[in-house]
């Protein structure tokens, strides 16, 4: 089974390198308010508990992210 969400962004909130990062632990982008960088590591996290993994890209301005399980 795969869960994939695109986010399209004429705003560019996000570039290739900090995609890269978006699972790191307390890793948070500049136009983050009151966040604290757990989020998606706790998502990584559980989704390989589950026998899953989960990654995300970008490119051409879009950002998308996929979660993937064995069926």
């Amino acid at each position: 089974m795969m869960i994939s969400i695109l986010e399209i962004s004429l705003n560019a909130a996000l570039d290739e390198l900090q995609v890269l990062h978006l699972f790191d632990r307390y890793d948070t982008v500049a136009n983050a308010v009151n966040a604290t960088g757990l989020g998606l590591s706790i998502a990584k996290e559980l989704t390989g508990q589950m026998g899953g993994c989960i990654t995300a890209q970008y490119r051409d301005q879009m950002m998308q992210i996929c979660i993937r399980f064995k069926n």
